[in-house]
């Protein structure tokens, strides 16, 4: 008697739960593709507005976001469609896993590029004098290629190597020797640069920082202080984009090396929990044009300049088309 009465309730809660989880994924995943491809589409104009952005690093960086582009126009719409069909899923299991090998290459060009503007930033800071890290050289374009190719490969690895649970079933699974690997080198791998390179980093800014102490009274070193210090800027900047994702991409990392362990099902809400990883990755793009547009000094001020223009543009026309009433 209690069971048949309390089960409706049970089954009423669980499905405002799942209208709840539905419109709150919706939500941030819309809001997280607007925001990238707005943030994006102002850094690509800054970049192509103002000739002093053209650096090495900067370059990285707008392949960076590219990568978050593709993921906003090719991986994020298609987010939108599993969750509102979901427990259906109109989409082939080819297109299925596609879809899942189009995250995996922007994913891995996005952290790997984000690597590269690490250890070009410890090559600038350490090489001075012989580093011209304003110049763009065949070898940064080389260099971005190189990303692109390995981030297409890696892609193609896992396209292979994912397995359709069932056909009601939108997820994908994959075994422990292929999730490992990949997981390994295109997520740990590329994190594990960046962290030593701004290790090497903190340690040069700081033996130079005591150099300067002790010579301080010396004014020919004046213009080696200040490009010091914006090169400890830089840092901390770039500092704040490998915190954000890490945030953003550890849980996933985690997520799926217990998912393709024996423990897998011991997951609490394995379900959430694997939506939710997979929107903080999608939030990761949507945080790194801001973070690097408008923590770095060089970009902000494009930025600035940019919305000013704008702003005097909207309101000529505002006053252009304003209507003057007859006497």
């Amino acid at each position: 008697m209690n069971s048949s009465v309390l089960s409706p309730t049970a089954d009423s809660l669980k499905g405002d739960s799942n209208v709840f989880f539905t419109a709150f994924g919706v939500l941030v995943v819309t809001l997280t593709m607007t925001v990238t491809l707005l943030g994006d589409c102002l850094i690509y104009a800054a970049f192509n507005s103002n000739a002093s952005l053209r650096t090495r690093a900067n370059l990285f960086f707008i392949s960076l976001i590219t990568a978050d582009i593709f993921q906003a126009l090719l991986v994020m719409p298609l987010e939108l469609v599993r969750i509102v069909s979901e427990p259906q899923w109109p989409i082939s299991d080819t297109m299925t896993k596609l879809w899942n090998s189009m995250f995996v290459c922007f994913g891995t060009a996005s952290v790997c590029n984000l690597a590269a503007i690490s250890v070009e930033r410890y090559v600038t800071i350490s090489r001075p004098l012989t580093h011209h890290a304003t110049i763009i050289t065949k070898e940064t374009f080389a260099a971005v290629l190189l990303i692109w190719v390995y981030a297409l490969i890696s892609s193609i690895l896992s396209f292979f190597a994912w397995k359709m649970p069932n056909a009601l079933n939108p997820g994908f699974t994959i075994s422990l020797t292929h999730a490992i690997p990949l997981l390994l080198l295109d997520i740990l791998m590329p994190f594990i640069v960046c962290l030593v390179s701004y290790a090497l980093i903190y340690r040069i800014s700081r033996q130079h920082s005591c150099r300067i102490a002790l010579l301080c009274g010396w004014t020919p070193l004046d213009d080696h202080k200040i490009q010091i210090v914006k090169e400890r800027k830089c840092a901390k900047t770039l500092s704040l984009l490998v915190g954000i994702f890490t945030i953003c991409s550890l849980p996933f990392f985690v997520f799926h090396v217990v998912n393709v362990s024996r423990y897998n099902e011991k997951l609490p809400c394995r379900r959430y929990a694997s939506q939710i990883v997979k929107w903080l990755c999608y939030i990761n793009c949507a945080c790194n044009w801001a973070l690097y547009g408008f923590l770095n000094q060089e970009f902000r001020e494009v930025l600035f300049v940019m919305f000013k223009k704008c702003h005097l543009r909207i309101i000529s026309l505002l006053q252009s088309n304003r209507v003057v009433p007859l006497s």
